[in-house]
């Protein structure tokens, strides 16, 4: 007799070079998604496969800032890459990616990947967090506000949304299991 019992919770883990198809799938995934719901016209769904987009990906599963990974009955159901760049002369943690299949979206992961980044971000030094979205997706904006970022700036004729977070007191100096 067999039993339908649900995949548990998703873990939250650093990637490893074994995860990168997997990112890359995903990634892959997300751009056709941007495309199809006119994000970018133009995307290019193959660039995470390419070579500089292998090398991209391996390189923030590799410590080049920050590959994680949502793992359910060892299947990789969600990423996130994040790296260090400068919004305004400052510098920054930014969320380059992220993405979660549509078939396992509304269970709390992308909320789970956001906690990781900002557990990562806290322990990073730098002063501040970005994110882009296109302001049409609102379940991401949602998410991302509910996790603390602020509307900043709309860029790119109003196609792209970046949303700040400022770090708060010594939070810089917390331990994050991600480092």
């Amino acid at each position: 007799m067999t039993t339908n019992t649900p995949d548990p919770f998703p873990q939250i883990l650093r990637a490893t070079s074994s995860d990168v198809p997997s990112i890359q799938r995903l990634h892959r995934a997300l751009c056709v998604e941007e495309r199809d719901n006119g994000y970018s016209a133009n995307q290019d769904v193959d660039g995470a496969a390419s070579p500089e987009g292998t090398r991209y990906v391996e390189g923030r599963v590799g410590g080049d800032g920050l590959a994680l990974v949502a793992r359910s009955n060892e299947a990789v159901v969600g990423y996130l890459l994040a790296g260090f760049r400068t919004i305004q002369g400052e510098s920054a943690a930014g969320v380059e990616s992220m993405f979660v299949p549509m078939e396992f979206r509304r269970r709390g992961i992308g909320s789970a990947l956001m906690s990781a980044f900002l557990d990562w971000f806290r322990t990073s030094g730098v002063p501040l967090a970005s994110i882009a979205v296109a302001p049409g997706n609102v379940a991401a904006a949602t998410l991302y506000r509910k996790a603390g970022f602020a509307d900043y700036l709309l860029i790119e004729e109003g196609r792209t949304l970046i949303l700040t977070m400022r770090q708060s007191g010594d939070e810089g100096r917390k331990k994050s299991p991600f480092r």
